[in-house]
């Protein structure tokens, strides 16, 4: 049914709750997870190098945990790290993975936050062109 799920993961409780879905999902029709983290700091946002490769080596430490709560599990699972926005990531790896399917924690901050704040969730469920599955933690 999904071959290849893509799962954007921001090591939210909403992010992993999405992984376990997509966990299942791909456990239950043979398939195998990509995951996809973006780091992106806007051009204004001065970093110091140093920085930079702590906050990098650090996802990938919190990827490789993900990856082996897959791998427990018996689905094929690969992470990558992306230094894009968000959506444009997610959108991206989507096409070139050939994903069937994205599976992605929606932060369900309703009408407002989403006016205030924007929606990584909201603008992929608009522009992909595979089905997207959202899901939000309950608190």
């Amino acid at each position: 049914m999904f071959s290849k799920i893509l799962v954007p993961i921001d090591f939210s409780p909403h992010s992993d709750h999405a992984l376990e879905w997509a966990i299942g999902l791909a456990k239950n029709s043979g398939g195998s997870l990509e995951l996809v983290h973006a780091i992106h700091m806007p051009h204004d946002i001065q970093m110091t190098g140093e920085w930079w490769a702590t906050l990098r080596a650090r996802a990938v430490e919190r990827l490789d945990v993900c990856i082996d709560e897959a791998d427990r599990a018996g689905v094929p699972c690969q992470a990558h790290l992306l230094d894009e926005p968000p959506a444009e990531a997610i959108l991206k790896a989507a096409e070139s993975s050939h994903a069937d399917l994205i599976v992605m924690g929606s932060h369900g901050r309703g009408a407002i936050g989403h006016l205030l704040l924007g929606g990584v969730a909201s603008k992929v469920l608009r522009l992909s062109e595979i089905p997207v599955l959202t899901l939000r933690k309950e608190s």
